[in-house]
């Protein structure tokens, strides 16, 4: 359940990450999207592992040693992805090739190692969980 006046929260955390460099542990696509997530929900249950490796291979030895896979860590904190990606709302968490964005409209909202945010259409989502 996403918390009152999420909607100004979600504006000010895109324009804000226009100007964000993307850093493994830190800024990177999936620390970026859950960090947003948790702000539209309120949540302050940061995971432990955030800031704990550098690079995107500690990043998946991380999620190995907490036994999560990259593709479920929105389950993990969200529960059941929604069955059709195209239901995907404004705000709700998504996973696309490997990545973790952040639904906008009929896209979703990513943070790129090498391009800063990129969007990609909806439709190209695997997972999308509503949160």
């Amino acid at each position: 359940m996403k918390v009152e006046k999420w909607d100004l929260i979600f504006a000010e955390e895109i324009e804000r990450s226009r100007e964000l460099e993307f850093s493994w542990g830190e800024n990177d696509c999936l620390t970026w999207a859950l960090q947003i997530a948790f702000r539209l929900t309120g949540r302050d249950d940061e995971p432990e592992w955030f800031g704990t490796y550098k690079t995107e291979k500690g990043g998946m030895r991380v999620l190995l040693k907490n036994k999560i896979k990259l593709a479920e860590v929105g389950t993990h904190y969200f529960g059941d992805p929604i069955e059709n990606v195209l239901f995907g709302k404004r705000g709700d968490l998504a996973f696309s090739g490997g990545a973790y964005g952040i639904v906008a409209g009929r896209e979703t909202i990513h943070l790129s190692e090498n391009r800063g945010l990129v969007t990609i259409p909806l439709s190209a989502a695997t997972k999308i969980w509503s949160i």
